[in-house]
């Protein structure tokens, strides 16, 4: 998608609504899923992962891209960092799960994941929708120089 010009930011964005989408819809269709997982638990959680994981590389390309060459460590750093998140939501998500429901800990996951689509569209006004591959700027910025060139 983010080829067929709607951007990296955009199809993030997109992406992610439909995987927190699917998160939302199992917790307020508990009751009907559960009677159906095969049919319909399973796809939508199958979808959810899938849509929500396959950002990343669209993701680290933004990172890698607007962040300055000496501060990309920095940053690659507190990416890596977050990861430790995951150890810590799981206990607390297998906590929350023991003592109400399944649901509850995915509705806390959907409501924090929304806050971070949030956070994303800051990003629609910064990253430009239709970027020109590098190869084709550079190519572009060598004829320049060999038109004024005397």
């Amino acid at each position: 998608l983010s080829a067929s010009g709607l951007g990296r930011v955009q199809t993030t964005l997109l992406f992610k609504v439909v995987g927190v989408s699917c998160l939302y819809l199992m917790v307020f269709f508990k009751t009907y899923l559960n009677f159906h997982p095969l049919i319909l638990l399973i796809p939508i959680f199958v979808l959810r992962t899938s849509m929500m994981n396959s950002t990343g590389p669209l993701q680290q390309s933004l990172l890698m891209d607007f962040v300055p060459r000496e501060v990309r460590a920095r940053w690659k750093s507190l990416d890596a960092v977050s990861g430790f998140g995951w150890s810590g939501s799981a206990a607390i998500g297998g906590w929350l799960s023991d003592r109400f429901d399944y649901t509850y800990t995915f509705l806390i996951t959907a409501i924090v994941q929304s806050i971070g689509i949030g956070v994303w569209t800051l990003l629609l006004p910064l990253v430009p929708r239709n970027e020109r591959p590098r190869h084709d700027a550079l190519l572009k910025e060598e004829k320049i120089k060999r038109s004024s060139a005397p």
